[in-house]
């Protein structure tokens, strides 16, 4: 089985720092149920650039003293491959790091054995923070509840932020748009494809929001449930009736199938949405006179405004709250202005007013829904 996620080690990398790396990410891994070298591998160079752009990658960039440029970092950087340029001290960035990264967010190499913050900065490049690993169960109760638990509970013990409406909506809560809020921000939906799925009007508009979202989908096929021309998009694993148990619970080998699946859809879901917000602020950055320099630590995209001004905007796959914009105050370039994209479809106007406000309060960074960034762009310098 070819890994789920791919990192990367470029650069002049100093003695010993590679294998405590490894051991740091191999215990952060462990506690997914992943293992490095089999579902996230450390790869080359020549490999990372042959990578196909449906999978997460990231990488270091270790600096030394008169480093320059190559055609591989272009390369890298065109594809949107986040690098994170690691320096022996923070006032070396401009001597240890070659002219196509110095726009982009770095770390210094610091005193920790462990490398611990380089290892978790380098995993929250792909995704692989507990808090971001976001699961959507989408069921219709009296079929597949008991299976809709079971993988609830088995995935929440991998560390999936997994949403199930019967654990997740609180008494007094409005289940319709706190429904619509878990589903908007979550990273795979799991459909499960009982007979009766699509004769309920809640799981088909889980189900076609999800692709509107270009959530990835995940169908489990129930016997008797065939794949049709609506679930052509979805990535399939269609059940025997052996899998399934007599009171309706899965197999364990099947569960350890399914959530096996997840991961490695969760993978290509975060790399291509990320992509497609990258290249859609790339290309509302470029038609006003701007440029992006590349993306950096936590998917910071480096600007260069249409007069020369310089900022960073940071991409947001779920909607935007207090916690994240102040996280991303805290990690920004505090001589920058910066900006918070997201994708703002199937907002709520409840959820856009909420964020209208929110932006009032927190000023140190500018949230934009990302059809509206070149607009917002437009007018920054002469702010």
């Amino acid at each position: 089985m070819s890994a789920l996620y791919t990192l990367a080690f470029l650069g002049t990398i100093p003695p010993g720092v590679e294998t405590a790396l490894r051991n740091t990410l191999a215990q952060a891994l462990a506690s997914f149920g992943l293992a490095l070298d089999r579902d996230v591998e450390v790869a080359p160079l020549e490999a990372l650039l042959k990578i196909p752009g449906s999978r997460a990658r990231a990488a270091l960039y270790f600096g030394a003293p008169g480093a320059v440029d190559s055609p591989a970092l272009s390369t890298l950087i065109g594809q949107y491959v986040p690098m994170i340029p690691v320096v022996s001290r923070l006032d070396a960035f401009q001597d240890e790091i070659p002219p196509s990264l110095r726009h982009l967010n770095g770390m210094a190499l610091g005193t920790d054995p462990d490398y611990v913050p380089l290892g978790m900065a380098l995993l929250e490049c792909v995704g692989l923070l507990p808090r971001q690993r976001r699961i959507f169960l989408s069921y219709r109760r009296n079929e597949a509840g008991l299976a809709a638990l079971q993988l609830y509970e088995n995935l929440c013990s991998r560390k999936f932020d997994v949403f199930l409406d019967t654990h997740d909506i609180l008494p007094g809560q409005d289940f319709q748009e706190t429904l619509w809020h878990r589903l908007r921000d979550c990273d795979v939906l799991v459909m499960l494809h009982t007979p009766t799925y699509f004769g309920s009007p809640w799981t088909r508009q889980e189900f076609h929001r999800a692709l509107a979202r270009q959530v990835s989908i995940l169908r489990l096929g129930w016997p008797g449930s065939l794949a049709d021309r609506r679930t052509a998009l979805a990535h399939s694993i269609d059940l025997d009736a052996e899998e399934i148990e007599p009171d309706g619970r899965l197999s364990l080998p099947t569960v350890e199938k399914i959530w096996l699946k997840v991961e490695s859809l969760r993978s290509a879901s975060l790399a291509l949405r990320h992509a497609s917000l990258a290249g859609a602020v790339t290309e509302q950055v470029t038609r006003i006179g701007g440029s992006v320099e590349g993306i950096g630590a936590h998917r910071s995209m480096a600007l260069t405004l249409p007069r020369g001004k310089k900022m960073t905007a940071f991409t947001c796959l779920g909607v935007p709250s207090a916690e994240i914009m102040h996280d991303h105050v805290l990690i920004g370039d505090k001589n920058a202005p910066l900006a918070l994209v997201y994708d703002a479809q199937g907002y709520s106007d409840r959820l856009n007013t909420h964020l209208t406000w929110l932006g009032r309060q927190i000023t140190d960074i500018t949230s934009y829904p990302v059809h509206n960034i070149g607009w917002g762009l437009a007018a920054l310098e002469d702010s």
